[in-house]
């Protein structure tokens, strides 16, 4: 697919259906998606991304919509991408959160875009880092990032996002499992959804308790902050949580820090990726690679063994030949 200069164009006029196939293009990593992700390049980085996870059924969707509504009131162009659980099968996605978008979606300052993990454990996608960054180009002010509700591996969202929020409830046991997920180094705001059900002070003490524990605390105190979402309760103390640690961030120094190890980050994983799909190519025409397969599958020749015999290859053939 060649480039389309004129769709950049129409992009950069704010035009939401240059938006969406832009969004899908990169995406769906179509042929000379690069040279997009290169031509918006100078419009991104005023964006602020806010990651909002935590376990299935705690209700991020709808505080999600909740907190957009409560920037867009404020006057932010503000966009949401959902990252949405992708089926093992079709490596297509739920998009259930379209049904759940309201009437902001009739806000010209609103864009919403659903994404398919495709089976990534921290729950982004590679592609979705990119399509944060074409919403960011799209002069969205704030980026709400909602990410697969898998508990274990939330390292993505940090990663790809300046404020982290995570989203537990009363009496669903993963407050106490949050420690062993990580999710307290991975957390900047604590919100506690669903607040009037039974067991919340219960599981306001132990998330006191483990924050006291977390070395970062010394220097920002981590707020936790008590909601009812669907009747819009805790939405503005949320907002101003994170409107807080963005000035913490912005004063310490750290803002600029975080961004510089992003991108560096963002261009090691972008040259990984390109160099295992060259020697996966490469492979694929050696001689020998169906028979090593082959042996591999009907257990003839143990997958250690087959690639250290591929490894000897790649040194041989395709190392020292690109040397040379």
């Amino acid at each position: 697919m060649s480039f389309d200069a004129s769709l950049v164009g129409r992009f950069l006029k704010g035009d939401k259906r240059a938006c969406a196939r832009i969004i899908s293009i990169i995406e769906d990593r179509r042929r000379g998606y690069e040279e997009y992700m290169e031509a918006l390049q100078p419009h991104v980085g005023s964006a602020y991304i806010v990651g909002i996870t935590g376990p299935p059924g705690v209700g991020k969707s709808t505080l999600i919509n909740r907190l957009a509504a409560e920037y867009l009131h404020a006057g932010c162009s503000t966009g949401v991408i959902a990252v949405d659980p992708s089926s093992p099968f079709t490596g297509g996605a739920v998009l259930g959160d379209r049904i759940r978008i309201g009437e902001i979606a009739l806000d010209p300052k609103f864009y919403f875009r659903s994404l398919s993990s495709r089976g990534s454990l921290g729950g982004l996608s590679e592609a979705a880092v990119d399509v944060i960054r074409v919403m960011d180009a799209f002069k969205k002010e704030i980026i709400l990032v909602e990410t697969v509700g898998t508990g274990q591996n939330e390292v993505d969202v940090m990663r790809a996002c300046d404020t982290t929020v995570v989203v537990t409830m009363p009496g669903t046991g993963d407050d106490i499992q949050a420690q062993k997920a990580g999710i307290l180094e991975i957390g900047n705001i604590f919100v506690i959804n669903k607040a009037d059900r039974d067991g919340c002070e219960r599981t306001l003490r132990e998330l006191q308790s483990m924050l006291m524990m977390n070395p970062l605390n010394d220097k920002y105190e981590t707020p936790i902050i008590l909601a009812k979402s669907n009747i819009g309760e805790g939405i503005a103390e949320i907002k101003a949580a994170v409107d807080k640690h963005r000035i913490y961030l912005e004063t310490s120094g750290w803002f600029s820090v975080n961004r510089a190890e992003r991108n560096a980050r963002a261009f090691k994983n972008i040259m990984n990726l390109k160099i295992i799909d060259e020697i996966n190519r490469r492979l694929s025409r050696a001689e020998n690679y169906e028979e090593i397969e082959s042996q591999v599958k009907n257990g003839a020749l143990s997958p250690h063994r087959a690639s250290v015999q591929l490894m000897e290859y790649i040194e041989k053939k395709i190392l020292h030949h690109s040397a040379e």
